[in-house]
């Protein structure tokens, strides 16, 4: 085999699994997977939660780590389960501190690292620059201290060429918000709609 017919091979293998790859994760919250919980909770833990109040993820300190994505995470988190979900919650708000409202349930996290990596280096070779994200999230009563949820985000992208150059910590993040506010909504009672059968 020629040179140029195995270059032409591997850039087509690169673009097949660039196709094929989006599809084992997602943003869409509807369709993300929920988290594992890390203590053991109730099927729907969430039940009595009516009013949500999503509170900044705290984020490392003292690294080269973008201030702002703990606030950026719980606000697209609230953005998710207010608009994804329809009218599961009553209301569901990005705040600082619980608002005192019956039946509320205040969500928090961690941002335990958050390496954005590189595109270029990931696009010159595999293991070059990789970008990962880990943390996790709990949700409690506004009266309690007990966690009625907590569950854990792990996400390394490491992949080398076209591939490693098609993701990154922004995409990494929104997986993330879509699993948490999917792992939210089934604690709460919601139910993924049945995909329609091809006829």
């Amino acid at each position: 085999m020629s040179f140029r017919i195995r270059k032409l091979a591997l850039a087509a293998v690169a673009v097949s699994a660039v196709a094929v790859l989006p599809a084992c994760t997602t943003t869409q919250s509807t369709r993300a997977k929920a988290l594992k919980p890390t203590t053991e909770t109730a099927a729907q833990s969430l039940a009595d939660c009516t009013n949500i109040t999503v509170l900044p993820f705290s984020v490392p300190t003292g690294k080269r780590v973008d201030p702002t994505a703990g606030g950026e995470l719980a606000r697209d988190v609230e953005r998710r389960l207010s608009t994804d979900f329809g009218d599961l919650f009553a209301s569901v708000e990005y705040a600082n501190a619980a608002r005192g409202v019956e039946n509320e349930c205040v969500v928090e996290g961690a941002i335990t690292k958050y390496k954005k990596g590189s595109r270029f280096a990931r696009a010159m070779l595999i293991g070059l620059g990789p970008a990962s994200l880990e943390g996790n999230v709990t949700v409690r009563s506004g009266a309690g201290t007990e966690p009625l949820l907590s569950a854990g985000f792990d996400k390394l992208w490491a992949w080398g060429g076209v591939i490693g150059a098609s993701k990154g910590i922004e995409e990494m993040t929104d997986e993330v918000a879509a699993s948490i506010a999917a792992t939210l909504a089934k604690a709460k009672g919601w139910t993924p709609p049945v995909a329609a059968k091809a006829s």
